[in-house]
């Protein structure tokens, strides 16, 4: 099966009829309706006419005219809006320069464009670089264009001139413009329009810089629904919060987000459950990779009430030209498609050959239809390359533009873009070709041979990693009072560059690995320090940082383990959860160590000794033995009652180190493990008897409360048990947080609940086998949804972590997981006299047990359930990102919890204590 979507329509015989024509009928219609308004001021659909008419008079007479570039240089501010129209409606074609770009840059663009005029006002022109154009001040001018007319032009503009230019970046070192006709504004106005659904009533902000195509959506398709372009604020971009109240003042309905920013703002709203603004219907987003997981939790509170899209489009075909609505039952479980061709557009998918692929079959995106622009400006071997004739019989009139992303046509009609062909990379939503970076860093004094490349950032994207083979003289360290290497390319290339393609980190190297062919292997380039998480130290290798002395092997063996269980680079001061290092890893790292040490080690040694530094000190004590004891600090602190919290089935305390870093410095956190991990005391096999030894445990520290416990899965039915006992001893907790724990023996469903869920699912079920495709999504959907649940759980991660040694877990943690599984079996809990607080996932896995939202609690909390949902699933809620959400709602239950009992209670124990 070929894959061809929505040909090119026919040929029309209708006049053409300009974006410019269409504003002007739209002024005439609704002349008092707003047109564009800031903060503080707003122009009307015909003062916003007559303003652009006055100017394009005056740059008419200034010679622009068809194909003259007018360069735009601006503050975000009304009279930016008549500029751009101004230059469109004077017949030329503006060129948008953001004003938060280096003078260099900004300069370049100047000379590179041969642009006629410069707009901008004031302020800006103080601070813009000394140009050949001729700067236009439009405050300054403001008396002269009164004395224009504010009648519309009557010269007319032709479906192919140009209507405006916009820069990327280029892979052979210098941008490149890519020049868009009045042909592909006309059209795409009235399909962004009916895409989005915008109306006159809408209110859109316009967030992205003038320089960034995005731009070009949020304001034309705008004013030709003869809606509102709301000019977002410099404030507005402070925090999650701070934009989300700013849309809900200012009463926005759509938003048209850059991936990186909407993964921000998402996280923000599922962190501090912020609710969307009650106006705000449509969100758009694009512009790179969509993390799944994000989209899920959103769509879990939102996606019933608030369009998402997840939108596609290279500036080359204007802007947009695929789009997936995102539904509101998105799971997360795969990878969001770009979705389907606008209309209009033209998709194919050819393969090297040019030949077209069947459905399934990965190949290379192909646009074509009326948005492809004319080509890049000045360029013409690279027009040639990207922007080519169809195919031998591919049918259609219209060049097509290869986009060099690689696709998959998924069997359900949605695209799936699988990533680049060539070296191009996206850093928030922007496109950079990492040659453009090498050629500047190349140029370097200090510099002999560079190459860029992308490594994954946090919260999904990308970030910018520059290798370096330093010249002579170029020492990494630098020396005489000379900054460092790094330092100083940094500061090179900021004053040349964005701040979004600056790389994050330099690394200066020997020299290239090489590919058979002689090429630089950049899969081969070793991974630097940036990689790593950021611990807020540099990497340190002990081959060049001192860490290590040669004759010290057992700390080199100490490290190369560390570095094979990691998978990144290790110093010695290097801090095992700080790299990334979780429960599941610890026990690899301390099978490999009793393998090669032949000691056998606690994993909460790790918190009294999280560095190679540390550990290996502590082994070359040859008469050391590891203190054990159930309770163990994982943080330490002061002026806060500790937080007690109790593992899951497998009894390990490791997994809550991330929550307690996140909790803050003035939090301490105690971790109450199983006994019996350390393999010389049998565990126990009740929860009864968990918690009786649990609660002994917690008085050796805190004699008295307020008693704060909590536990993880298993780990919360036995901190609901230590509540009991404590307020039969007559100091009941003031807080028990059960994070994703169902209550044991859920109550039974009866004959007629289960008959009519039966019904129910069969009804359902019923209409999507009429329905065919529909039914098949569902059961592919489903059987993803199950697989990637069951690979999640941590017993079978586990499992697999040494299933490849073909060894089973370590005896001690098999026993104590074991013991647990039969406790949870045996448990029967009696009713609680006071409340508990349940953290439940926001993602549920599939077969879960415990019904409602409270997870079968209400019956057995007599106090009540608080029920607070943050994101994350079963297993993965405990660990980064989502983690950080946990923490926020955790400690806002803390804090409520000693807000309500009475203070002065005494100070527990200090982290050395034990």
């Amino acid at each position: 099966m070929s894959f061809r979507v929505e040909p090119p329509a026919a040929k029309s015989t209708v006049p053409f009829r300009s974006f410019c024509q269409t504003f002007e009928q739209q002024a005439v219609r609704t002349p008092d309706a707003v047109a564009v308004e800031s903060v503080d001021r707003s122009l009307t659909y015909v003062d916003l006419d007559r303003s652009a008419n006055r100017l394009a008079r005056l740059l008419r007479r200034r010679g622009v005219g068809p194909d003259v570039l007018v360069a735009i240089c601006m503050e975000r501010s009304p009279e930016l809006m008549v500029a751009l129209l101004g230059v469109l409606k004077a017949g030329g074609a503006y060129l948008p320069l953001d004003l938060a770009h280096p003078a260099e840059r900004i300069a370049f663009l100047f000379e590179d464009s041969e642009a006629r005029l410069l707009l901008t006002d004031s302020p800006p022109a103080a601070r813009l670089p000394s140009i050949r154009p001729s700067k236009v001040a439009l405050d300054a001018q403001m008396s002269s264009l009164e004395g224009e007319s504010a009648k519309s032009p009557e010269w007319p503009i032709l479906p192919d001139t140009l209507a405006y230019a916009i820069y990327t970046s280029g892979s052979t070192g210098a941008p490149k413009g890519a020049l868009i006709p009045h042909r592909a504004l006309a059209s795409f106005a009235p399909v962004a329009i009916e895409t989005y659904g915008l109306t006159s009533a809408d209110r859109v902000l316009q967030f992205s810089s003038i320089g960034f195509d995005l731009s070009v959506e949020e304001i034309l398709p705008t004013w030709a629904a003869g809606a509102t372009v709301v000019l977002r604020s410099q404030e507005m971009l402070g925090s999650a919060r701070h934009f989300l109240e700013e849309c809900g003042r200012r009463n926005v309905s759509v938003v048209n987000l850059p991936t990186a920013y909407w993964h921000q703002l998402a996280l923000g709203v599922i962190q501090e459950r912020l609710e969307l603004p009650p106006a705000l219907r449509l969100v758009v987003i694009g512009g790179e990779r969509v993390l799944p997981e994000l989209v899920a939790g959103w769509q879990n509170r939102f996606g019933r009430r608030v369009r998402l899209l997840n939108a596609y489009g290279p500036t080359e075909t204007t802007v947009t030209a695929t789009a997936f609505e995102v539904p509101s039952t998105w799971v997360g479980s795969e990878d969001v498609p770009i979705g389907r061709p606008i209309g209009g557009v033209e998709a194919v998918v050819l393969d090297e050959l040019g030949g077209r692929v069947s459905a399934g079959v990965a190949g290379e995106l192909y646009i074509g239809g009326p948005g492809v622009a004319r080509g890049y400006l000045k360029r013409p071997e690279l027009t040639a390359e990207r922007f080519v004739e169809r195919p031998p019989g591919l049918e259609g009139d219209s060049r097509l533009f290869r986009t060099g992303d690689r696709v998959r046509l998924r069997s359900d009609g949605e695209l799936e873009l699988l990533g680049r062909l060539d070296n191009q990379v996206k850093i928030r939503g922007y496109r950079v070709e990492p040659g453009e970076v090498e050629a500047l860093l190349s140029g370097h004094a200090l510099v002999r041979e560079a190459v860029v490349t992308a490594a994954p950032a946090a919260h999904g994207g990308n970030h910018l990693v520059a290798y370096v083979i330093p010249a002579r003289g170029g020492d990494e360290t630098g020396g005489n009072g000379r900054p460092s290497l790094s330092r100083e390319l940094r500061t090179f290339l900021e004053a040349r560059l964005p701040e979004y393609m600056v790389p994050a980190s330099f690394v200066a190297i020997e020299s290239w690995p090489l590919t058979p062919a002689g090429k630089v292997d950049r899969l081969a380039l070793r991974r630097p320090a940036s990689e790593r998480p950021d611990t807020g130290r540099p990497y340190a290798p002990p081959a060049t940082a001192g860490a290590l002395l040669p004759q010290d092997t057992l700390e080199l063996v100490l490290l190369k383990i560390w570095e094979r269980v990691l998978g990144v680079p290790v110093g010695g001061s290097d801090n095992f959860f700080e790299l990334g290092g979780h429960s599941l890893l610890a026990v690899k790292l301390f099978s490999e160590i009793e393998r090669e040490f032949g000691r056998s080690l606690p994993l909460a040694t790790l918190f009294q000794a999280p560095t190679v530094e540390t550990l290996a000190a502590r082994l070359r004590q040859a008469d050391w033995v590891p203190p054990w004891s159930s309770l163990v600090v994982i943080r330490g602190g002061r002026g806060r009652p500790p937080f007690f919290c109790v593992p899951g089935v497998g009894g390990n305390i490791l997994g809550f180190y991330d929550l307690a870093r996140e909790l803050g410095p003035d939090q301490p956190v105690y971790g109450l493990q199983a006994r019996g991990l350390d393999g010389t005391c049998e565990p126990l096999f009740r929860v009864e008897d968990m918690a009786a030894h649990y609660v002994e445990e917690i008085r050796s520290v805190l004699p008295g409360g307020p008693f704060l416990v909590g536990g993880a899965s298993f780990g919360g039915a036995v901190a609901f048990e230590i509540a009991r006992v404590l307020q039969e001893r007559g100091e009941p907790p003031a807080l028990v947080a059960l994070f994703d724990t169902s209550a044991p023996g859920g109550e039974r469903e009866s004959v007629t609940d289960r008959v009519k869920k039966s019904a129910s699912r069969i009804s359902f079920h019923g209409r999507n086998l009429l329905l065919g495709r529909e039914w098949l999504q569902y059961l592919r959907k489903t059987s993803r949804t199950l697989a990637r649940r069951l690979r999640s759980r941590v017993w079978q991660a586990a499992y697999r972590s040494y299933r490849d040694r073909s060894r089973p877990l370590p005896p001690a943690l098999r026993n104590v997981r074991e013991a647990g599984y039969l406790a949870g079996k045996r448990y029967v809990p009696q009713p609680y006299a006071g409340a508990v607080t349940l953290f439940r996932a926001g993602v549920r896995s599939w077969g879960e047990t415990g019904t409602g939202a409270d997870l079968g609690w209400r019956r057995l909390a007599r106090g009540g359930v608080e029920v607070r949902e943050v994101p994350g699933d079963h297993v993965d809620m405990l660990r980064p990102p989502h983690v950080e959400a946990l923490a926020v709602e955790l400690r806002a239950a803390i804090d409520a919890a000693l807000a309500s009992v009475e203070t002065g209670r005494p100070e527990p124990e200090t982290a050395s204590g034990r």
